[in-house]
């Protein structure tokens, strides 16, 4: 345990900066794919944003940002749900539309713009 509390704190804001690129990219993927009826391709989208907000969900668990923590915990157990249907070749719908108007809630809540016009955790 102690090791894994090691490894969670060890995560930057620069780990999360990534994370959140890669979701952006899986998001804007996952809607097409969701849009095309194309089950592989959210298969694989959902997958990605999955492994993304576990350790999104981490992050936010290991710096005490409860309230974050829910939010991405929620969106993770959507993109757990997306996937599995997705898998099976059924697209679930509403775990998608659910996963895609996560991102402002959040957002407001602890995104800022700095001066310098890179957007920080707040």
């Amino acid at each position: 345990m102690g090791i894994l509390g090691g490894v969670l704190l060890a995560q930057t804001e620069g780990d999360f900066s990534n994370w959140m690129k890669q979701v952006a990219k899986s998001n804007g993927a996952l809607k097409g794919a969701v849009a095309a009826k194309d089950a592989k391709a959210v298969a694989t989208e959902a997958k990605a944003l999955d492994a993304a907000f576990a350790s999104v969900e981490a992050y936010f668990k290991s710096h005490n940002m409860t309230d974050a923590e829910g939010m991405a915990k929620a969106v993770h157990a959507n993109t757990t749900k997306l996937a599995t249907a997705a898998a099976a070749g059924t697209i679930d719908e509403a775990a998608a539309t659910a996963v895609g108007g996560s991102c402002a809630c959040c957002h407001s809540a602890h995104r800022e713009k700095g001066a310098d016009g890179a957007y920080k955790i707040k």
